[in-house]
Order: C-alpha cells, then structure tokens, then sequence
C-alpha cells in the first residue's frame, strides 16, 4: 500500500498534545509513587507498626501496575476500531476520575478499613488509564511520522513525558513540603497536588479532542480494513513478538520502580533527611536529565541503525550504577545524591528514548494500538507490578526496614536487568524506514 502523506506542521502539534497527556498522566502517577511511599502510611492504614503501613502502602501502590494490561486491551480496541485521538482523551478522563477520588478519599481516622480498600479501587482505576495511555499515544504519534527517518526522534517523547511528570511531581511536592507544616501536608498539603493534576488532565482531553485523526487509521477505516477484534487477532499473530517486545521494555519501568522511585525517597528520608529535600533531589536530578533523552533520540535517529542497540546500552549503564547509586546516596552528601540520580536517570533516558519506535514498528496499522500497547503494558504492568505490590515490600520486610534493603534492591535490580538485556538482543527490527501499514 502507498504511504499516506502528512503535513509536517502536524507532526509537532501532535506530538505536543500526545506528549502533555502523557505528561499529566504520569505527573498523576508519580505523584501517588511519592505519596505512597511518604504519606499514605501515615494517612491510609492503622497505625502501630510503621514498617508494616509502609510494605501495606507500597503494594497499594503497585496493583495498579497490574491492570495496566487490562487499560491496554480496552483502549487498544477501542483504537484500533474507533480511533487514536478519540480514544486518548478517554484515557487522560478515566486517569482523572481514579485522580480526584484519591484527592478527595478520606483517611483511616476518619473512614476506618474503608480507606484503604477505596484507596486500592481509585489506584486500579488510576492503572487503567495509564494502561491505555501509552500504547494509545505512542501509535497515534508513530503514524503521524510514518514516513519520517526522525520518527525515533519524534516518539522519543512519549518515553520523554515520564520524566516531564516525574519532574511536575517532584516539584509540586517539594514546594507544598517546604511552605507548610508537615502536620498540614498529610492532613490536607498531599491533596492539592492531586488536585491540579486533575485540572491539567482536563486542559490535556480538550487539546486532543481538537486535533485530527491518525491519517493511516483514517485511511484503513476508508477502506474498510479494521480488525472487529484487534486484541484477539494480533495476540493470534505475534504472541511470541509481544512477550519478547514485553521483557525488552520491562526496563524502563521495572527497574525504575524496583531502585529508584518510590524507594531511593523512602531510603534517602530514612537516612535522616526530611521530606521536602527527599522531593527536592529528585526534581534537580529530574530537571538536569531532560536533555539525556532528546539527544539520545537524535543519535539514535541519525547515526544508530537498529534500535536495540542503544536500548543494551541504556541497560547496560541502569546495571552497571545498581549499586553506586545507594553508596552515593549513603554518603548523605546532597551533591553525591544529585549525582546518584542523575547517573541513574542517563541509564533510563539512553535506553527509554528507542522504546516507542521500536514497539509501534513492530505491528500493522489495523492491530497496531493494541499490539503496541499489550506488549508495552504487560512489560511496563504485570511484570513491574510484581516487583512493586510483592517483592520490594518482601524486601522490605525481610531486611527490617529500607536501611538494610538496599543491597538486595541493587542486586535485584541487575538480576532483572540481564533477563530484559537477553530479550533485548533477540529482537529482530525491520529493514524499512517508512513504518509499515
């Protein structure tokens, strides 16, 4: 089939309301990743034993990883029967409502058991929406760029935006920590940061809502060529492809979630450090790793023929700072903290920058959303969501608190790492620029 043309005025607009969603859903996310590990324990189960609050507040946390999948498989047919852009905004208000619920919920003082088991059903709903986020996001973008050699580039973004909301995140909290009491921010400071994500994922839903369609999804629904069950047809076809694609990209959130966030900030407050510069050393680090991954797109694009590559070499650098990460950290010398999380974050943003083009390349236009998603969500949901809701609070436990954990997080971390190295090599990548329909 001819390519199908697009205007490349549209690719930034696109990429822009792809990337500002993405944004705000993972400011969301991270937000709870921050609130899970600093506050929730305190404010969301009973108190008595704080190192149980906190193993009980940590796997709250991370069942949302586990419907993840599941947000990928309803959005990924509704996109690949629908639409990408209609199905984008559902995704940004489904993330919205599992938002405003946790900023409105009531604590265990108040509410009793109830908390926490309201606190677990807005999480799950929470998971659904960034479950469909992605694959949804990273398609519609892809094929705005089909033609285009810059398409890594132009994705890199996407990966891009978790940083972007870390960052928001980070900030919002360090600001609500430094300007208020800390007695104020578990009653009522936590809450507002939810609160003005709830009303940037609405700004996000109105921006997407008013752009176009995919012009390659517009163009198979002329033609009659939509698969009536997307998720069925491309799990049929390319289940092999999927499970592999899943523990290649399993890095950029797995090993994330199992080092880095939520536990360097409960380890580093641990140490002694208060809250607000737990947050604050996580938006420095954040702010000056922006670049990392935008240049490595652009290298990718001009100079890196197969993906992969630079994918094993953003792993090998998350393995190989496993351990120097926590002995920086526990020098409790702030700039050898900075210098711990930016050295961790070149690792994730070297490697993360492939991860869109390389998943959307790998499926046809009429499975593409779902087959993009799917193996994205279970890498990024179910395999992630293990480690988060049982194993790092196992961790945790095991070693009597996060002071004595971190060895056995570290070597978790490059155990996880050489299984998704392994996947990552044994992709095969198509020869084509121009990303197949």
């Amino acid at each position: 089939m001819e390519s199908v043309a697009t205007p490349r005025a549209s690719v930034p607009k696109v990429v822009v309301a792809a990337t500002l969603g993405s944004v705000m859903e993972y400011f969301d996310f991270f937000a709870s990743i921050t609130a899970a590990a600093l506050v929730w324990p305190s404010v969301f189960f009973p108190a008595g034993n704080p190192v149980t609050a906190l193993a009980l507040s940590l796997s709250t946390y991370g069942l949302a990883f586990l419907v993840r999948p599941v947000g990928a498989i309803i959005f990924g047919h509704l996109g690949d029967t629908r639409g990408r852009k209609s199905t984008l905004v559902w995704t940004l208000s489904t993330m919205a409502m599992g938002t405003l619920g946790i900023g409105l919920l009531p604590g265990f003082a108040t509410v009793g058991a109830a908390a926490p088991v309201l606190l677990v059903l807005f999480r799950l709903l929470q998971g659904i929406g960034l479950g469909g986020e992605w694959g949804s996001a990273s398609t519609w973008l892809a094929e705005f760029a089909a033609a285009s050699r810059w398409r890594t580039f132009w994705t890199s973004w996407i990966q891009g935006s978790a940083g972007y909301g870390m960052l928001l995140a980070s900030f919002t909290f360090t600001v609500v920590a430094s300007f208020t009491s800390h007695q104020y921010l578990l009653d009522f400071g936590w809450r507002v940061v939810y609160f003005i994500g709830v009303l940037i994922l609405g700004v996000g839903a109105v921006i997407r809502y008013r752009l176009q369609e995919s012009p390659m999804f517009t163009r198979l629904q002329e033609e009659k060529r939509t698969e009536r069950s997307p998720v069925t047809t491309v799990f049929r076809e390319n289940w092999r492809k999927i499970i592999l694609l899943a523990f290649a990209a399993t890095f950029v959130i797995t090993l994330g979630e199992i080092e880095d966030v939520p536990f360097s900030l409960i380890y580093t407050v641990k140490l002694g450090f208060p809250f607000a510069f737990a947050t604050g050393v996580s938006t420095l680090a954040s702010l000056f790793s922006l670049p990392i991954p935008i240049l490595a797109a652009i290298v990718a694009s001009r100079y890196v023929r197969k993906k992969k590559w630079m994918l094993a070499l953003g792993l090998a650098i998350t393995m190989a700072v496993a351990f120097p990460f926590f002995m920086l950290i526990s020098t409790k010398q702030p700039a050898l903290i900075v210098l711990a999380h930016l050295l961790w974050q070149a690792g994730m943003g070297v490697g993360g920058c492939v991860v869109p083009a390389l998943i959307t390349e790998q499926f046809a236009t009429r499975y593409r959303n779902s087959g993009a998603g799917l193996s994205y969500q279970i890498g990024a949901g179910i395999i992630p969501g293990m480690f988060a809701t049982f194993v790092v609070p196992s961790i945790i436990a095991f070693a009597h608190g996060p002071l004595g954990a971190w060895p056995y997080i570290a070597a978790t971390t490059i155990a996880m790492g050489a299984v998704c190295l392994a996947a990552v090599l044994s992709i095969k990548e198509p020869d084509s620029v121009e990303l197949a329909a």
